[in-house]
């Protein structure tokens, strides 16, 4: 299928303008795609970010956070999804395309429209505080890597805008809370809390596998954040629930779904994640399950989620300013 006149009357009302501009500048994708996987999975293994399922160990997801998942995000998983049909007669047209052109494809009727709830924000290639980025765990892993892990870019993400709730109560505003900053957020650009990224690759640049390992990087960034937020509220580590993260990676052909969670040991902190869901874009019953799969996690986003981050937000501002 081509990607035609009504299919993008369709795109109107979620595409930016900014994203439309996006498919008229190729990346750079050659250069991307010389980056070895194999090495780039030994450089974040060296900081202790296991990317299950590239040949590294198995590790099973805390009893807590897959009841959560099993529950929650699996809830009416084998519902047929009206989005599924146009998705799987779009993909052809997106795949074989670079990457910016079929995320403006692909995004708003697989993943999420520009807005997809009053108080969410939606990013692409969007730049992450490199604060909350694994260190070194030790002297020879920081000599071998002297300038640390690759700055955390996700193509997208979804997270809070405190600006949009100043007005309701459906949000909050964290802004002059903290000593050092104006918020606690993962960037200058006002987003709070993430809780959906996504990275992208496509048959004219890089392997899945590049993906996901970015996406690894990506969801260890913002599960230190989450584990620094609870941990300052409550004075104890973050649970795997409370601290976990959701991910999706794709190469417009076969995609997954990931789980992304902390756990700590005497010497270090170590970074897990799994895949909950995978399959075929060309699939609609696969595409139905990350529709129900990714519906799911924007209800409990806007729902019991932010419940919990606002009944630590007291904790955390008066354990902030105590510590200042």
């Amino acid at each position: 299928m081509e990607w035609t006149e009504e299919a993008l009357d369709m795109h109107a009302d979620t595409a930016t303008e900014s994203d439309l501009e996006s498919t008229s500048q190729p990346e750079n994708e050659e250069t991307a795609s010389k980056l070895n996987p194999h090495d780039e999975w030994h450089k974040l293994r060296s900081f202790h970010i296991y990317t299950h399922p590239i040949g590294d160990i198995k590790r099973a997801i805390p009893v807590a956070l897959e009841a959560h998942i099993n529950a929650v995000l699996r809830k009416g998983l084998d519902e047929p999804s009206p989005a599924a049909k146009v998705v799987t007669d779009v993909v052809g047209s997106a795949f074989g395309k670079n990457k910016a052109t079929a995320k403006f494809y692909l995004v708003p009727i697989l993943l999420y429209k520009a807005v997809p709830a009053h108080g969410i924000v939606h990013h692409w290639d969007f730049d992450l505080s490199q604060e909350y980025l694994p260190s070194a765990p030790n002297t020879a892993v920081g000599k071998r890597n002297p300038g640390g892990l690759a700055p955390a870019q996700p193509d997208t993400i979804l997270g809070y805008d405190a600006d949009l709730a100043r007005d309701d109560d459906l949000l909050f505003d964290m802004e002059g809370t903290r000593p050092s900053e104006n918020s606690f957020s993962l960037s200058e650009n006002n987003i709070h809390f993430p809780w959906f990224t996504s990275q992208w690759t496509t048959s004219t640049g890089e392997p899945h596998d590049m993906a996901i390992l970015r996406g690894a990087r990506d969801g260890a960034c913002i599960v230190n954040y989450l584990h620094e937020y609870y941990e300052t509220a409550y004075k104890r580590p973050a649970t795997p629930l409370e601290a976990h993260h959701i991910s999706f990676t794709t190469d417009v052909a076969t995609f997954r779904i990931w789980v992304h969670w902390r756990e700590e040991d005497q010497s270090a902190s170590h970074h897990y994640m799994k895949c909950i869901l995978k399959g075929f874009l060309s699939d609609e019953r696969d595409v139905s399950a990350v529709r129900r799969i990714l519906d799911n996690l924007l209800t409990y986003a806007v729902g019991y989620r932010l419940r919990s981050i606002k009944d630590a937000l007291p904790h955390w501002s008066r354990n902030v300013t105590q510590r200042a």
